[in-house]
């Protein structure tokens, strides 16, 4: 059963934003997956940053204020949720590629790129990307203000 705990990753490197093409949904976004029941928040980040980017050894800033969405009849129809979940929780990261540092891409992503973090509207096209790039933008303004983190349990009353 999927769990209702996301985490996602963006990766930054000088004044430039990681973005990766999904296979299968064909759309840009940041490194991000599902937290695994039992698995700390800031693990299943570091998870899905090694599975889908190969970059390990890294510091994670967590960015707060999580965001939760409505899991729709095509989320339910397209994935496993538990039949009581009404909703996901979505909980961001940031991690600082080091120099020369390139993504090594899993099955789950076929291209990627750098955008700039101050004009991303070249990469950020559709609703969802334009969202997070602009949140992004004033995650970057602030991120002297955050801090890095090294755990968070997911709880959860749904059976494991």
């Amino acid at each position: 059963m999927r769990t209702p705990w996301e985490a996602g990753v963006f990766v930054y490197r000088d004044d430039k934003l990681l973005l990766m093409h999904r296979t299968d949904d064909r759309y840009w976004h940041v490194v991000a997956g599902v937290v695994e029941y039992g698995e700390e928040i800031v693990d299943g980040a570091l998870r899905e940053l090694r599975e889908e980017s190969g970059l390990v050894g890294v510091d994670l800033l967590d960015l707060g204020s999580p965001v939760t969405y409505p899991i729709t009849p095509e989320l339910r129809q397209r994935y496993d949720y538990p039949s009581d979940v009404r909703e996901v929780t979505a909980y961001s990261f940031a991690a600082r590629a080091p120099a020369g540092w390139e993504p090594t891409l899993n099955e789950e992503h076929d291209e990627y790129r750098w955008t700039s973090v101050e004009e991303p509207s070249r990469s950020c096209t559709g609703q969802r990307l334009a969202k997070l790039c602009a949140a992004w933008r004033r995650i970057w303004r602030a991120r002297p203000s955050y801090s890095s983190v090294t755990s968070r349990r997911v709880t959860s009353s749904i059976v494991s």
